[in-house]
């Protein structure tokens, strides 16, 4: 084998999926010091992944491999299989290949790279913000001296589970915003593509994400400090959420990226996931409520978030 190697790594999914992949480069590299490490999206092309994969620190180079999505099945996503011949080739050029899908446990990069599987699920990926993101990021940040940031993205779930658990979701922000100092950035999209998904599902996810965006909207109107940001490139996002100290989500890819960048969180689930759910994409378990959690735990949560941003209570 060469000197310098030649290593192919392959994400795939969505943005949450390519975040949580992320975890297996520092232990390839630390294998391969020297080696040329390429990193393969494989999302059907979209453009946000690929952001999202240009943010890893270890990897040399980062490409998009293509899937027709016509092709695309729910049964049979994420597998290498169904990779079209020329993307496969790719893969199988290089002299080492793994796979950071995470449905595996990583268990065959485990046994290559001959670290525990469970390491590299409790690790997290290191990200790399471009200096042009960052820049952007503070002038729209800029007209807020001393605020103390908090970030939050509501979208998944639809509408309809937004208007059952508003007050809720809102008692909690609410009593963040009681702090003058506070900021909270209402991150959401009004672009839906989901180019990743086969064809039915996509369309599905696509109506949702229309249906609930006008509700997500509408809390930046119960709140003067409760911030719109919409539309804006990943890597802004990202540069945005390092402000932020406390962050309020559901289980989705700005949660992950959150989590990434080492914001403490609180991330609602419509109810909290099984064993082998939580193990493969709840690295922040402990950081998961479920939404139909008591007024107490409710309560509990929101001192969490008061103490860890050093806010005192209102009372005080």
């Amino acid at each position: 084998m060469a000197n310098n190697p030649t290593i192919a790594v392959r994400l795939e999914g969505g943005i949450g999926d390519h975040i949580l992949g992320l975890r297996l480069l520092p232990f390839v590299r630390q294998k391969h010091p020297q080696a040329h490490i390429t990193l393969y999206s494989d999302a059907a092309g979209s453009p946000v992944q690929l952001s999202i994969a240009q943010l890893c620190g270890e990897a040399n180079e980062v490409l998009s491999l293509h899937r027709p999505t016509e092709t695309l099945r729910m049964e049979t996503m994420g597998s290498l299989e169904t990779l079209p011949p020329a993307a496969r080739q790719k893969l199988a050029a290089a002299d080492y290949f793994y796979d950071a899908w995470g449905g595996g446990f990583y268990l065959d990069a485990a046994r290559a790279l001959k670290v525990p599987f469970y390491t590299i699920l409790a690790q997290r990926p290191t990200l790399h913000i471009p200096p042009s993101a960052t820049q952007a990021a503070n002038q729209h940040l800029g007209p807020y001296n001393d605020a103390i940031f908090i970030g939050l993205n509501l979208s998944k779930y639809g509408a309809e589970w937004l208007n059952h658990y508003a007050e809720k979701l809102y008692t909690f922000i609410g009593r963040l915003l009681e702090h003058p100092k506070v900021i909270v950035l209402n991150f959401f999209t009004q672009q839906f593509d989901f180019s990743h998904w086969p064809t039915p599902q996509r369309l599905q996810r696509q109506h949702l994400a229309i249906s609930e965006v006008q509700r997500i909207a509408q809390f930046s109107q119960r709140h003067e400090r409760l911030v719109p940001i919409v539309d804006l490139p990943i890597h802004t996002v990202a540069a945005m959420l390092q402000r932020c100290q406390y962050f309020i989500g559901v289980d989705n890819g700005i949660k992950h990226l959150a989590w990434a960048l080492r914001v403490p969180l609180t991330s609602f689930m419509q109810e909290l996931p099984d064993l082998s759910f939580a193990l493969r994409w709840s690295p922040d378990y402990h950081r998961v409520l479920s939404i139909n959690c008591s007024t107490e735990e409710l309560e509990t949560r929101i001192d969490e978030a008061l103490a860890e941003m050093k806010l005192p209570r209102a009372a005080e």
